[in-house]
């Protein structure tokens, strides 16, 4: 690799980096895609595919090829479940064509496939390029780092960072911020031998990590991806590991299912940047996407389709820059306008939600409601798999009869 232009330089080759990347070179253009690791590598995630993923990986002609790899696991049944008992089991939805709507597959699989369609498309995959600066010089970004052994910079006119919550795109370009009270810190490890074979979705009710989530997501093979994650400023003095490992050896549900059954790898943990404390996600020849752009559904901690999501609309948001010859911070705010009008309907409440005093019980409500009325569980089942719009949840008529109904049964 030479110093040579590129038209954009995307750092960071996730699903956002990739999706920019493919959108990119669809339209006739080549991109550096700049990945620090190299392919297969691991990223700590619940591996699993919801109904937006699947929905924009169709729209990308590459949900055929992410269905068909060996280590997919279509699921297509999700279970809601309390330390005393399944509150509710249901099918997931499935997407508009009949498709399923919800495959697990590990990220080391996925990110590589997305990466090398993105390299098939006309992109320039660079892997094991470790970014350390990324600076403006007059009318041209420069992007420094290790390739491979050597330094190199890179000219370009914009940059894509795509490159995870600590971003170090999105900290050199002042974009940068962590507000706790928006982030979640997750942990997850993979089992084999369960007691049974698992091959469906069940979703953890635990007031230790409330505000926050806990699953099972089956994998090919007969292995489990379990997890909890947790906001931030919840988790104050604990330990995040401490807290898992207690988590899956005492609560019931787990206990029993894990007492054969053998950890693969130790517990790896995440840090979850939630929607709510998104700032500026643009600036003069710099767009954020994913991670970097603090995407992820603050509620359930899924960041997949929000990352493909963003991927695309920062690929075709670059895509006109370059048409226009535009790389201004007022020609890229048409981008964040982009992101919001898509996700704002979805995430603004939540924050509000999560910060209810009484979030305990809210949580305790909705799964006594969802035992009592299964159109109610299949909702809930709808809107963690993405597929019904969380928006549904502040609506008076949703609230107002699991509220009474806990409180009714309370006295």
């Amino acid at each position: 690799m030479s110093s040579s232009d590129y038209p954009v330089v995307i750092v960071g080759a996730g699903p956002a980096g990739s999706a920019a990347a493919l959108t990119l070179a669809r339209k006739g253009l080549r991109p550096l895609l700049a990945e620090r690791f190299t392919f297969p590598r691991e990223k700590v995630c619940g591996d699993g595919l919801t109904f937006r993923s699947l929905s924009i990986l169709k729209e990308l002609n590459l949900y055929d090829r992410i269905s068909s790899c060996p280590s997919a696991l279509p699921v297509k049944e999700a279970r809601a479940v309390t330390a005393e008992k399944t509150v509710f089991a249901g099918p997931i939805p499935t997407l508009p064509d009949g498709s399923v709507g919800f495959i697990s597959i590990p990220r080391r699989e996925l990110d590589q496939i997305l990466a090398r369609a993105a390299s098939e498309a006309g992109a320039e995959l660079a892997e094991n390029f470790s970014v350390s600066a990324v600076r403006r010089n007059g009318g041209t970004m420069e992007v420094t780092g290790n390739h491979k052994g050597r330094e190199k910079t890179i000219r370009t006119n914009l940059v894509i960072g795509a490159d995870g919550a600590q971003s170090i795109v999105s900290r050199q370009a002042g974009l940068y911020r962590l507000r706790p009270r928006f982030c979640e810190v997750s942990i997850r490890a993979y089992f084999t031998d369960l007691d049974e074979p698992v091959r469906w979705l069940e979703l953890y009710y635990d007031k230790r990590v409330i505000p926050g989530f806990a699953w099972l997501f089956p994998l090919a093979g007969g292995i489990a991806n379990i997890g909890i994650g947790i906001r931030m400023d919840h988790l104050k003095n604990r330990s995040l590991k401490n807290l898992y490992r207690e988590f899956i050896s005492d609560y019931p549900p787990l206990k029993k299912r894990l007492k054969k059954a053998k950890m693969l790898d130790h517990p790896r943990g995440t840090l979850i940047p939630g929607y709510g404390q998104s700032g500026k996600i643009f600036s003069d020849g710099v767009l954020l996407a994913g991670d970097a752009a603090s995407l992820s559904d603050p509620l359930v901690g899924e960041g997949v389709g929000e990352a493909l999501l963003s991927g695309v609309a920062a690929g075709e948001t670059a895509a006109r820059a370059v048409s226009a010859g535009d790389f201004s911070g007022s020609f890229l705010r048409q981008y964040q306008k982009e992101i919001r009008r898509r996700l704002n309907p979805d995430f603004r409440f939540a924050p509000l939600f999560q910060n209810w005093p009484q979030i305990h019980k809210a949580a305790a409500a909705m799964m006594l409601r969802a035992e009592r009325d299964p159109d109610f569980g299949r909702i809930m089942i709808g809107m963690a798999s993405g597929a019904i719009s969380k928006r549904e949840i502040a609506r008076w008529d949703f609230l107002a009869p699991t509220v009474m109904g806990y409180w009714g049964r309370k006295k």
